[in-house]
């Protein structure tokens, strides 16, 4: 499948009438998930918290890490495309869709070309809520576990080496190593200020995903809404 029609497929279910009716059974009901199938793909609705509603998209992923003896390994997880927000109120049908950045062109050419026709509210993110989300990715993710890897295999002291530019829910993220041997996450804003995200420090073989101390309070509302797909592995 090509790439564009892929992202437009994922945004055509984000505003599909069956999945918009499911996501209200589900904020009345008990439960908390929802299994899908849409344009031959999986998804899900998951709940969370009170507050929000996930459309997951369930993936896999073939990673070859650049050893000696290239080990290749499959990572399966669930991707969040967008997530539902709503009035509180047990009788209140007044439903907001909140779409990541990478969909953000898209469902604006989408409804100008009369491909979707919203009956919800859309809510955006900011760019830094946006990063945090992309940041902390599986995606991002995969690229760190590779960063490792390369110096596992080549085992250079010229940690520069390793820095990589990647583009992730829209946004180039650089990774870019300290000198104390691990990555550190930083995006570019409007005005060309660096402005760091996180880390990624691996201590007795795991690897932690830390944010910037000055974006704890966002990470840590994301986490618990389950938006950061580097948390959202499926063994």
């Amino acid at each position: 499948m090509k790439q564009d029609e892929f992202r437009n497929e994922l945004v055509k279910s984000l505003f599909d009438d069956d999945v918009i009716s499911k996501v209200k059974k589900l904020i009345k009901s008990g439960g908390d998930k929802i299994g899908l199938e849409l344009f031959d793909m999986t998804f899900r609705l998951f709940k969370p918290t009170d507050q929000n509603i996930n459309l997951e998209l369930l993936l896999q992923t073939i990673i070859e890490k650049p050893t000696i003896n290239k080990i290749s390994k499959m990572v399966t997880h669930l991707q969040p495309i967008g997530f539902y927000t709503w009035e509180s109120g047990f009788f209140s049908n007044k439903i907001s869709v909140n779409i990541l950045n990478e969909f953000e062109s898209i469902v604006e050419r989408m409804i100008m070309d009369n491909k979707i026709q919203p009956t919800i509210k859309i809510n955006k993110l900011s760019y830094i809520q946006n990063a945090i989300i992309g940041g902390f990715s599986m995606d991002t993710f995969i690229e760190v576990e590779k960063i490792y890897s390369e110096m596992e295999k080549n085992n250079s002291l010229d940690v520069s080496e390793y820095d990589k530019k990647i583009t992730v829910n829209g946004i180039e993220i650089n990774l870019i190593m300290s000198f104390d041997g691990y990555p550190q996450m930083f995006v570019i804003d409007d005005s060309n200020k660096s402005i760091p995200i996180g880390a990624f420090p691996k201590t007795s073989g795991n690897i932690s995903c830390n944010p910037a101390r000055a974006l704890d309070i966002d990470f840590h509302k994301f986490y618990n809404m389950g938006l950061l797909s580097a948390f959202k592995g499926i063994n």
